[in-house]
């Protein structure tokens, strides 16, 4: 279990490098020195660093509880989606102030029904999203398997007022969407449906590539079952996926909080690290939002205003 938690972190640490080096002019401040740094040793592990309690929110004048799903995060800011749990529900963008959580803005990202564009009535759940350098994509579906999905784009520079953001609806899809990643050098979504069944490569436009059956997806792990709740792309086509580990046949041993790294061109799981609740509670960490940043993974597994808290991991060189 060491080696495979000294071989995922290697890997993840040179794609984060990659990743940053590529992504740093695009404005995410990113911080490449720090990765650079972790290199220069030979064994790696991830560290617990701890967490950040989010405060219950008021909205409208009143508390609110908010379902969570996907996170983003800068020097400056953590972004999250997440469904607005009164009625009615909605799909709403929140950005938080990194030094006072406290401090937080929202857009309704709620879709419109519309025949023309055929955009169904009930889609209130947002899901993972990521950031290609100018725009977040967001897919929001009705809260069920083999739903419609209005996929978001929401132009915003980084850390910048939601007020000034331009919402615009990029495409349809005829499937629930659960999370999307943006391969930035080719310029692709790929997107991941409910429980990973099938994963999508569309252009910004919302032209199929390609649509990857479970099965197809890791050929070699006919068993592999991760319901993918966020996941983010690295450099060279590769995504970091957060989930909970559905294989009927796993390791009981083991937690269900999954981190995998995959090879979505070449079609391959490249590595695998489960983690642990810190303080040994039956919260699967990567059941909600993930995403990483500088040199450090964050996860977001419980509801805004229901004592919500960002765990947060560390890349750390053990030995030379």
């Amino acid at each position: 279990m060491k080696s495979l938690r000294i071989s995922f972190v290697i890997t993840l640490v040179c794609l984060l490098h990659a990743y940053a080096t590529s992504h740093s002019i695009a404005g995410d401040n990113v911080q490449s020195s720090t990765i650079q740094q972790v290199l220069k040793g030979r064994s790696h592990q991830l560290t617990y660093l701890g967490k950040e309690k989010i405060p219950n929110l008021i909205i409208d004048g009143q508390p609110s509880r908010i379902h969570t799903q996907g996170i983003y995060v800068t020097s400056n800011s953590l972004y999250v989606t997440g469904r607005l749990e009164r009625s009615p529900k909605r799909a709403l963008f929140l950005r938080f102030n990194r030094q006072d959580l406290s401090q937080f803005e929202y857009l309704d990202v709620t879709p419109s029904s519309n025949s023309e564009q055929n955009i169904a009535p009930g889609q209130d759940h947002p899901g993972g999203f990521d950031y290609d350098g100018r725009s977040f994509w967001i897919p929001v579906a009705i809260s069920k398997p083999h739903s419609p999905t209005t996929i978001i784009s929401i132009e915003s520079p980084l850390d910048t007022p939601l007020t000034k953001a331009d919402v615009t609806t990029a495409f349809v899809v005829d499937d629930h969407i659960g999370a999307l990643a943006f391969n930035r050098h080719k310029k692709l979504l790929y997107g991941a449906n409910w429980d990973t069944k099938a994963a999508y490569v569309w252009t910004p436009g919302g032209v199929l590539r390609n649509h990857i059956f479970r099965g197809e997806l890791i050929p070699d792990q006919p068993n592999w079952a991760l319901a993918v709740q966020d996941w983010k792309c690295l450099a060279g086509g590769t995504l970091l996926a957060g989930g909970y580990n559905k294989d009927p046949q796993r390791d009981i041993s083991l937690s269900r909080a999954v981190l995998d790294l995959i090879d979505i061109e070449q079609q391959k799981l490249l590595d695998r690290i489960h983690i642990i609740d810190p303080e040994g509670n039956d919260t699967s960490l990567t059941h909600e939002g993930m995403t990483f940043f500088n040199n450090e993974i964050f996860l977001l597994p419980g509801d805004l205003g229901d004592n919500a808290c960002l765990y947060r991991y560390r890349l750390e060189v053990t030995g030379d």
